[in-house]
């Protein structure tokens, strides 16, 4: 028991990693940063095809998002200037568990691809201040990261861009996920 547990905080962990490896991607271009789900969809999925392919049961999806928001919230980044991330992401890891249970079971490959289609999603919560408050994130952007890199936001954060790159990370969500499970047999 203290083995399977240690293991599924250790592959949380790792998504955890996976995850802000791909945010500090976007200290090479704001792209990356508004739009890091795409590295996250593929540098996360082993650790939670890993997870949920070792741990079929319910509540698994929601343990590496809840270490996530977690770690986010002593880091004071999940604060009343950015409230909806946490949200985002509960409702996604609500889904991504609710598609591992009811497309196939716990211990159906596929539920478990799909649902890692939802979880992908996840960074989108972070990021997702530039839609709701853009004057805001602006404003932080220009203090954090300067004038060039705050211009070049403007040109990346249209709404048809973020429907597309919702689009494209569920895809290549899908294709890592799908990879991994291969891989991880």
């Amino acid at each position: 028991m203290k083995n399977k547990t240690l293991n599924a905080i250790l592959l949380s962990l790792l998504y955890v990693v996976a995850f802000f490896v791909g945010e500090l991607l976007g200290f090479l271009h704001p792209f990356l940063w508004v739009y890091f789900a795409l590295p996250v969809a593929i540098l996360a999925a082993y650790p939670y095809i890993k997870l949920c392919k070792k741990h079929q049961v319910f509540g698994i999806s929601l343990l590496p998002v809840g270490m996530l928001l977690l770690i986010y919230l002593l880091m004071g980044e999940v604060n009343k200037e950015n409230p909806q991330f946490p949200i985002i992401a509960g409702l996604l890891a609500c889904v991504a568990e609710l598609l591992r249970r009811y497309a196939g079971g716990y211990g159906n490959i596929k539920s478990t691809i799909l649902s890692y289609c939802a979880i992908a999603l996840v960074p989108f919560g972070s990021t997702s201040i530039m839609w709701f408050r853009p004057q805001y994130a602006m404003g932080v952007t220009l203090a954090e990261m300067g004038p060039k890199y705050a211009a070049s936001m403007h040109k990346i954060i249209e709404p048809w861009i973020l429907v597309v790159m919702i689009i494209v990370v569920i895809a290549v969500a899908y294709l890592s996920a799908s990879f991994v499970a291969k891989k991880c047999k």
